[in-house]
């Protein structure tokens, strides 16, 4: 019976987010039978100091639904310091479909632990990889994973389906992930940060999320970590390539993002 468990589990598709950090921005939404609490958490990136002492910011949207709201959203206020678990998923997308995502959280604490942002997902691969190098040579792969998620339909019932996840790996870990040739259908576990970057429009700043993959873990055969090969630095193959081509549709998303 315990392993017959444990497969089973195996078998279960991993998507934890794990963020700490201060709420920068609290809002209710009304969704007609049930309310929605939308709060952004600022986290700081303390392993990689700038050369003025500051550290890189990362600001992640994070949705409460349930119960929780009622006991959490008159406590809940800008500058508190909380600790948050989720599933990171899509939400919506833009007008040139580029998906926007958010953590929806399943534990919520008014604590301070620090400041951190970090994931562990498992899904399948949709594509085959392809390394891309932007317009300084820096090498990345954008790769989508199909992982999947559960939720209860209005009877009550569990449906089954699927997410996809675009994560990016940057630098030497994305020429080492390259060697391992992954091709369409491949299981990986993923680890990394939640990361955003911002641009302003119309006078607004936003501040779309990403994952940044640390290390990649083969779901099948063995185990293969992205950051533990040095392999020798390539020449641009893409002289054309934009140097920013992994935020391309970010620049056009409305207002409807609940950011300053």
């Amino acid at each position: 019976m315990f392993l017959q468990r444990k497969k089973e589990e195996m078998k279960m598709a991993i998507n934890k987010a794990f963020i700490a950090g201060t709420v920068s921005r609290v809002f209710l939404n009304d969704g007609g039978n049930r309310e929605f609490l939308n709060v952004t958490i600022c986290t700081e990136d303390q392993t990689k100091p700038r050369s003025d002492g500051t550290f890189p910011k990362a600001y992640i949207p994070v949705c409460l639904s349930g119960p929780i709201v009622d006991r959490l959203k008159e406590k809940v206020a800008e500058g508190k310091r909380v600790c948050v678990e989720g599933a990171f998923e899509p939400y919506r997308k833009d007008s040139k479909s580029a998906t926007i995502y958010r953590v929806n959280a399943s534990s919520f604490q008014l604590r301070d632990c620090g400041d951190f942002s970090h994931i562990v997902v498992q899904g399948r691969l949709t594509h085959d990889l392809e390394v891309r190098h932007t317009a300084n040579g820096t090498p990345v792969i954008s790769m989508n994973l199909a992982v999947d998620r559960s939720y209860q339909d209005k009877n009550g019932e569990w449906q089954n389906v699927a997410s996809f996840i675009t994560v990016t790996v940057w630098d030497k870990e994305a020429e080492a992930l390259a060697k391992a040739n992954y091709g369409i259908g491949k299981l990986l576990w993923i680890t990394g940060k939640l990361l955003s970057r911002s641009y302003e429009k119309d006078g607004k700043k936003y501040y779309p999320v990403e994952i940044v993959a640390e290390s990649v873990i083969d779901g099948g055969s063995g185990k293969y970590n992205v950051g533990k090969e040095k392999p020798t630095s390539k020449k641009n193959d893409n002289p054309d390539a934009d140097q920013d081509f992994t935020y391309d549709g970010f620049s056009e998303l409305d207002e409807e993002l609940p950011f300053d």
